[in-house]
């Protein structure tokens, strides 16, 4: 029982991990592509700002 629990465990810190790296990529993808976005369209992000 114990040791079921501990892979089970074990499982979840594995998919929170892969989790948090596939969010951290897409984070970054979408920091690079709004700064093409923004190099294209130089207004584009300051009249979101103001």
């Amino acid at each position: 029982m114990l040791e079921n629990t501990q892979k089970i465990y074990q499982l979840i810190l594995e998919t929170e991990k892969k989790f948090n790296d596939e969010k951290a990529k897409l984070v970054k993808r979408r920091e690079t592509l709004q700064k093409k976005i923004d190099s294209k369209i130089p207004f584009s992000s300051a009249a979101k700002k103001t």
